[in-house]
């Protein structure tokens, strides 16, 4: 009966012996897995660390090329709109000589007008209707109402060359222009029939 108890004693403690070896395997094996979980949490750390530093400094880098540009876009846009400011300026001192040199030359016109006429109403009692033509339409380049001027016009027009039907068209729409006035006289009407019956417009 003793060796009996002696027996499960030394089993029981062999057993005792083997759970606790087990034990510790375990535990090592639980150390040794903590271990490299945490040495991969620090690798990944450094990593995300050395990532961030990276996307900080690329942020910064952007942030400096954005501002140049956005500065260099300012200036830019400053020196446009100075431009701008000088060509308005010029542009302005140039349109007001213009109209000062454009109002002299008309007062000039305005001041030959009777002279002209008198040439073009020389011309044309002389004959000589394309200078005539030429002086009347002077005038009415100042004085687009002037019927009187412009029934000259008609007729030297016409009497320059009456065979010329590339004149028709502008003899026609001067003479509209007459139409309802005192300057549209027996002449200018026989001008007129004469043109119209050359176009097949009216019968002889």
């Amino acid at each position: 009966m003793k060796k009996i108890v002696k027996y499960l004693k030394f089993v029981f403690f062999i057993l005792i012996f083997v759970l606790l070896v087990s034990n510790l395997m375990l535990l090592k094996n639980i150390m040794n897995t903590l271990v490299k979980i945490d040495e991969e949490i620090k690798i990944k750390t450094e990593n995300l660390e050395t990532k961030i530093e990276e996307v900080t400094n690329e942020l910064f880098e952007k942030q400096e090329i954005i501002s140049e540009m956005i500065f260099s876009t300012y200036e830019n846009t400053n020196f446009q709109i100075k431009q701008f400011q000088n060509i308005n300026e010029t542009y302005g001192n140039v349109l007001e000589e213009t109209k000062k040199e454009i109002n002299h030359k008309l007062d000039e016109g305005y001041n030959e007008i009777p002279k002209i006429k008198e040439a073009g109403l020389y011309f044309y009692d002389n004959k000589n209707y394309l200078e005539a033509y030429n002086k009347f339409k002077n005038i009415l380049l100042f004085e687009e109402d002037n019927h009187e001027i412009r029934n000259m016009l008609v007729k030297s027009l016409y009497y320059s060359n009456p065979a010329n039907s590339t004149n028709f068209t502008e003899i026609m729409n001067e003479i509209n222009k007459i139409k309802n006035t005192v300057y549209n006289d027996a002449e200018i009407k026989k001008i007129e029939n004469i043109i119209k019956l050359e176009r097949g417009e009216i019968d002889e």
